[in-house]
């Protein structure tokens, strides 16, 4: 691949572990339950207390620094995090030394379902790439965009997932060679 590629890399479950497992709302966009103030504010407490005690996903950091510095690729954090949550996110990146990969932060800003927020993303940003943990934002994006490559990261599961622009990955490592193997046959 002769282009600088831009991959877009999703935050919870793809470098930080899950928080509360996203029970407030339904990732696949079909509907967005109203969040009250008082919960947002209790729940970006608690986001902030809990990225104190976590630690990155293994192997995340060292991969995309090589990545980088090998291929000069730009990475873009693409998250349908909020404004809310957007404070811990970008101090966590911080504590970890993420800070420097990153060519932009793309945060949900407008506050639209996660799969248009990603959605967006994508063809604002040109991504070729993106990663996420959130098999219906996957499906939904490598539909909608079918000459665009995703990564299903899936540490902890096997998805039944037969798309011919998703690879399914359980660890970094797998992300790391999946991304070369782009690299040198994008095809």
């Amino acid at each position: 691949m002769n282009k600088r590629l831009n991959i877009g890399i999703d935050f919870d479950g793809v470098l930080i572990s899950l928080f509360l497992n996203r029970i407030w709302f339904d990732t696949s966009g079909k509907k967005q339950v109203k969040k009250h103030k008082l919960f947002l504010k209790t729940y970006a407490f608690f986001t902030y207390l809990s990225q104190l005690v976590k630690s990155p996903i293994p192997g995340s950091l060292e991969v995309l620094t090589k990545l980088k510095e090998d291929y000069h690729i730009s990475f873009f954090l693409s998250t349908s995090r909020g404004s809310v949550t957007k404070g811990p996110a970008i101090s966590f990146l911080r504590r970890w030394g993420y800070i420097g990969i990153f060519s932009e932060y793309l945060f949900n800003l407008k506050n639209v379902s996660s799969w248009e927020c990603k959605y967006e993303n994508m063809i604002n940003k040109s991504l070729d790439i993106h990663i996420d943990d959130d098999i219906n934002v996957i499906e939904y994006l490598s539909q909608k965009l079918p000459r665009k490559k995703f990564i299903l990261f899936s540490p902890n599961t096997d998805p039944n997932l037969d798309l011919p622009n998703v690879y399914i990955a359980k660890t970094w490592k797998d992300i790391n060679m999946y991304i070369k193997r782009l690299l040198h046959n994008p095809d």
